[in-house]
């Protein structure tokens, strides 16, 4: 049965297991209480509208459009003491990528003039099957299980609601409206494609004139105390919808192979592509080392490495696009401090947790580096970066003098190149060929400024 939790995912102390499923603090007290609600047995995840014309009771299908929440139901999930008089809820658009749906609810309290603003992400209508399939569900479960174990390491937003159904494949998240801050890969420059025809200057300005490097750190920085949080924690490897973690325990070939599989059928029409000159870009340098990566996979040399090389909880899609950043009057002068880097960090909310696992923690880096930066600008920061990070890490409890600075830096140039020589390769195949582009010549120019070739290059890691 589908487990619904209530409450602050911001709150500290570990997360209490009731019956095997996860709990949230909640209540309006300031004295901590624990529960979790079954969807079955909730009475307000629905219009009233919706109720009384006797309507699925699949409690992702919240509200149709134009209809509000039960006002009682957000009363209580919020802990207002003031009576909730409207939750209306209007679709927004070109929010939540293709796997997600995105409204946003407007609350109005009795006695307040300023509304309460809130986002509901859901799985997307028809969107079930593949959400089951790529088990997309697990960011409800990551926010019910996991968020209260990082609770002030790392900033993540406010969630009041969070719903997953493994069975059918469904989420739903009732959290913070994050609309007034900045989406960090605008704060890169108008290389990546990604911020065509959009405001950058206006982002800059917002942020408080943050730079590349100064986002970069404080997202290493985070990155570090989320890692260290979970660092080689073997008990996760028994946790089935963490991905990666049968890959952890020796098990999961078919799926391994799977993925292996559609990055091979994917860059088999990437290359066709090429060879009509669609896409006359393609280097021999990239193409030479997607084709040696690929010849590579192997699952025993794959469950090789993480036996021998330290893992843990990653977030398994960081790149500057799934962060926000708080606004800021002024982020004052740049200086590579951990202060400096501290303090952005408590700005900066990392999102989208929705392929959350288990792997390579220097390999969230490598994808990081390698996606939005320019080559300055990461060839500026990185090195300070890097050590930002391992350096978290030793604070944060993790043997450095085992995983030292050199191996870190390792692991994030092969993790970044295993990483973008699947995706890249996956890209190859799509219509999306100035996205394509643009992350082929990043691909190219880490591959050169880290010594990177079709001769020592690493199989793909999806």
């Amino acid at each position: 049965m589908a487990a619904l939790a209530m409450g602050p995912a911001g709150v500290s102390g570990a997360c209490e297991k009731m019956g095997g499923r996860g709990a949230f603090l909640f209540g309006k007290s300031r004295k901590p209480r624990w529960f979790v609600v079954d969807a079955a047995e909730l009475r307000y995840y629905y219009t009233e509208e919706a109720s009384r014309a006797g309507r699925s009771r699949d409690p992702v299908k919240l509200v149709d459009e134009g209809r509000g929440l039960d006002c009682a139901w957000v009363q209580t999930v919020l802990g207002l003491d003031a009576e909730v008089e409207s939750a209306t809820v209007t679709p927004w658009a070109d929010n939540g990528g293709s796997n997600a749906s995105m409204s946003r609810v407007l609350v109005r309290v009795k006695g307040s003039e300023a509304p309460v603003k809130l986002v509901l992400k859901t799985t997307a209508a028809g969107g079930e099957a593949g959400s089951r399939a790529l088990a997309l569900f697990r960011e409800g479960l990551f926010f019910q299980e996991f968020a209260p174990q990082i609770a002030g390491l790392v900033h993540l937003p406010r969630v009041y609601v969070s719903h997953a159904d493994p069975e059918s494949g469904t989420k739903a998240l009732l959290m913070e409206d994050l609309g007034e801050c900045i989406e960090t890969g605008l704060l890169f420059g108008p290389g990546t494609p990604l911020n065509i025809g959009r405001d950058l200057e206006d982002a800059v300005k917002r942020s408080g004139g943050m730079t590349p490097a100064r986002v970069a750190r404080a997202a290493f920085l985070s990155a570090a105390r989320f890692h260290a949080r979970f660092w080689q924690k073997t008990e996760l490897a028994d946790i089935d919808w963490l991905r990666g973690s049968s890959w952890c325990r020796g098990e999961g070939k078919e799926a391994w192979q799977a993925s292996q599989d559609a990055v091979r059928g994917m860059w088999a029409a990437g290359k066709k592509k090429i060879e009509s000159g669609e896409t006359p870009w393609w280097s021999p340098e990239v193409v030479a080392m997607i084709d040696a990566s690929i010849s590579r996979a192997s699952w025993d040399d794959h469950v090789a490495r993480l036996r021998d090389q330290p893992w843990t909880l990653v977030h398994g899609d960081f790149h500057p696009a799934n962060m926000m950043m708080e606004p800021a009057t002024d982020a004052g002068a740049e200086e590579a401090s951990l202060a400096q880097a501290e303090s952005d960090a408590a700005r900066l909310v990392l999102l989208d947790m929705e392929v959350v696992g288990l792997g390579s923690g220097p390999q969230d880096l490598g994808q990081y580096a390698i996606s939005h930066a320019s080559p300055e600008d990461r060839r500026g920061f990185e090195e300070d970066a890097l050590k930002l990070y391992h350096e978290e890490l030793g604070r944060r409890g993790v043997d450095t003098a085992a995983f030292t600075l050199a191996e870190c830096k390792r692991e994030y140039v092969n993790g970044g190149m295993g990483r973008w020589m699947w995706l890249l390769a996956y890209i190859a195949g799509c219509p999306l060929n100035q996205l394509c582009e643009f992350l082929h010549n990043q691909v190219l120019a880490f591959a050169k400024d880290h010594g990177v070739t079709a001769e020592n290059v690493g199989q793909p890691r999806a």
